[in-house]
């Protein structure tokens, strides 16, 4: 019987990384050397350990902003489709396809319905309903839906604990990475701007002021999620988030 080890809580995750980390020259031994009040180190420190917690426990599969993207692109491909066998079925009709007619007398027989005019008025041919009523389903499906196209939605906007000024769209997904060094750099400019006790917004951009340090945030980084990552790395991947928010990480 295999025994599946339980996720540990902050606290029992934060013991094993001190015990693991080297303590001359370890993420944490580095991060001991950055300047500041004891006050706004031990809240630099706090922010870090939760986030890092979170990253490395971090489920791409239930984000619910992928979750939720995933979930529209199907939903947009389903009604692409529909509208398509609509488009179809809409010719045949016009054409007055015998296949179609045979196919309305199946299903009448079997529904016990029939197709008819509400007027009452002249007769009209099945197939020239037929071809009406499919012409009005694909205009239906070809227009834009609020559960599809509406607005805005969070999901449309968040990854991990990125919120994006724009929809996020089909591309090189971010890596956890990358939003774990996102926000561990918006802490390590507000601790050595002396701003650490500042509260943060929902959204809320990249501080300007104070440093990065992203030597350290590199070493947090590549001890918390077992990966190696140096401070240009950092660099680079960062460069392409200018526009991007700081959220909370999904539970």
């Amino acid at each position: 019987m295999t025994m599946v080890e339980s996720t540990p809580t902050v606290q029992e995750w934060y013991a094993r990384w001190c015990n693991a980390s080297h303590k001359r020259t370890g993420a944490l031994a580095l991060l001991s050397q950055v300047a500041g009040s004891d006050r706004d180190r031990v809240i630099t420190l706090e922010r870090i350990i939760r986030t890092c917690y979170a990253a490395a426990h971090y489920n791409r599969e239930s984000d619910p902003g992928a979750q939720y993207r995933e979930a529209l692109r199907v939903e947009k491909k389903r009604l692409f489709q529909l509208s398509k066998a609509a488009h179809v079925l809409r010719m045949a009709a016009e054409r007055g396809d015998k296949s179609l007619g045979w196919a309305a007398q199946f299903a009448e027989s079997n529904s016990a319905v029939r197709i008819t005019r509400v007027d009452h008025s002249e007769p009209q041919k099945w197939h020239l309903v037929a071809a009406r009523y499919f012409k009005a389903l694909k205009s239906a499906l070809d227009g834009r839906l609020p559960e599809i196209h509406g607005g805005p939605f969070t999901g449309h906007f968040t990854i991990g604990n990125m919120i994006f000024n724009e929809p996020i769209k089909a591309g090189r997904p971010v890596e956890v990475s990358t939003m774990l060094a996102f926000e561990l750099t918006f802490y390590m400019r507000m601790l050595t701007a002396g701003r650490a006790g500042d509260s943060t917004q929902n959204g809320q951009h990249m501080p300007s002021d104070g440093r990065p340090c992203l030597p350290v945030v590199a070493a947090l980084v590549s001890e918390s999620l077992q990966i190696t990552i140096d401070a240009k790395m950092i660099e680079d991947a960062l460069r392409r988030h200018t526009r991007t928010g700081l959220g909370e990480w999904p539970d």
